[in-house]
């Protein structure tokens, strides 16, 4: 009898996006908890930033494997949406 593989536990942070109103400069950050107090800007520094809307993307599991979203709906991979 075969071994059932096991796959392994991935954890997966949030992409925030923001924008900064110091320099006028949209950046991403990867952050473990919702907590956006710390940031700060990457490009200037400043802390004068507030976190704006972004497309979603996420990976669809199908019986062949993971693919990428928009894939199988033939959407934009530039935007995410359809």
């Amino acid at each position: 009898m075969a071994e059932k593989q096991v796959e392994p536990v991935r954890e997966f942070m949030p992409v925030y996006r923001f924008y900064c109103s110091a320099c006028g400069k949209e950046f991403d950050k990867i952050l473990k908890t919702k907590d956006t107090t710390s940031v700060t800007c990457t490009f200037c520094g400043s802390m004068e930033i507030e976190r704006t809307t972004s497309a979603v993307s996420f990976l669809q599991k199908s019986g062949t494997g993971i693919v990428p979203a928009g894939a199988l709906s033939g959407g934009s991979c530039r935007s995410g949406f359809s």
